[in-house]
């Protein structure tokens, strides 16, 4: 799929759109006159999807990214490998998205 990503003539980084073999699609931005990288995921389900026996259910999740993997298995140990490398995460929830950012 072939998407042209609109931006202004003086806009300096370059742009390209994905598509992965699991239907997640991704903006991928480069820049290469910057020196530290970042990245958001954005989910199509918020608040507004939740079923009324099951409030915050969608905020409840978002933390939940964060309290363990297998990579990372213990509460906090993502967040302090993030912080130990000069990183830094977060996320929030709203009425039709979650927001995660890395």
């Amino acid at each position: 799929m072939a998407v042209k990503i609109a931006k202004p003539d003086t806009h300096k980084r370059s742009y390209s759109f994905l598509e992965l073999d699991n239907g997640l699609k991704a903006v991928v931005g480069s820049d290469p006159e910057c020196d530290t990288a970042g990245a958001a995921l954005c989910v199509n389900v918020g608040m507004c999807h939740e079923k009324k026996d099951l409030p915050g259910l969608a905020h409840f999740l978002e933390h939940m990214l964060f309290t363990g993997t297998k990579k990372f298995p213990k509460e906090g140990e993502y967040h302090e490998f993030i912080q130990q490398n000069g990183g830094m995460a977060n996320a929030y929830t709203t009425c039709y998205f979650t927001n995660y950012m890395f």
